[in-house]
């Protein structure tokens, strides 16, 4: 079994050609697996496998080409696995395809970021050229019935999803894939089992990761605070 790496180049939608040498009788009809495509929805690619010279040995060179599927207007780019197979099934080829995607750009939303107005924020790290942490500050109410939110805008090529949050910090979506830039909104639960008991501001108290949903692998980690309005 031979395995290729290679990338998808989002910005001009290309990929590398690639030449595979395999003995007479192999099958020309590659198939491709994807790990990830509910009901077929994010299956992203097309190949072309063309025949270009026969050896003295008997082998033959094929030339498999790979690209995005014309049309395809989705944003998901799961890992692909195109798998190539001898007529007698006895021998096998897989080329894995991992689209190269980015790390998720965050921020607070533009319109109504927090709710109470100003009293929760979210700061972008400073790491370059990818933003890879940020802090996420929440402040508590002084009745665990009064709504206290932050939007935040993640923007992916290839999707987003949330993962890692506490019982005491809510996401109304963990997943986000429909357009590259999805609202998220996370709201404190001070009912909920593990919530901060104080002294506040707790700072650091927990974690959580914002991933690209095609490659969780590029990701952003959120640092949470929790604070209290200050007294009147």
């Amino acid at each position: 079994i031979g395995l290729l790496l290679f990338k998808y180049n989002r910005k001009d939608n290309s990929l590398s050609l690639i030449n595979i040498t395999y003995p007479q009788g192999f099958r020309t009809d590659p198939k491709i697996v994807y790990t990830s495509s509910p009901g077929g929805a994010a299956e992203w690619l097309e190949t072309a496998i063309t025949k270009d010279v026969v050896t003295r040995s008997g082998s033959t060179s094929y030339t498999c080409k790979v690209s995005k599927k014309s049309g395809y207007a989705g944003n998901q780019f799961p890992k692909a696995i195109i798998i190539l197979r001898s007529k007698a099934g006895r021998e096998e080829s897989q080329i894995v395809v991992k689209a190269s995607v980015g790390v998720p750009t965050v921020a607070a939303a533009a319109s109504t970021p927090s709710e109470p107005a100003g009293a929760n924020s979210y700061v972008a790290g400073s790491e370059s050229p990818d933003v890879i942490t940020g802090v996420l500050s929440m402040q508590r109410q002084a009745s665990a019935g009064t709504t206290s939110f932050m939007k935040l805008t993640v923007t992916a090529k290839g999707g987003s999803r949330i993962s890692g949050l506490p019982a005491w910090l809510k996401a109304d979506k963990a997943v986000g894939h429909a357009t590259e830039a999805v609202e998220y909104t996370l709201s404190l639960d001070q009912n909920a089992k593990g919530f901060p008991t104080g002294p506040f501001p707790a700072n650091g108290v927990t974690t959580f990761e914002i991933q690209n949903l095609s490659d969780a692998a590029k990701k952003v980690t959120v640092t949470v605070n929790v604070t209290e309005a200050a007294a009147p």
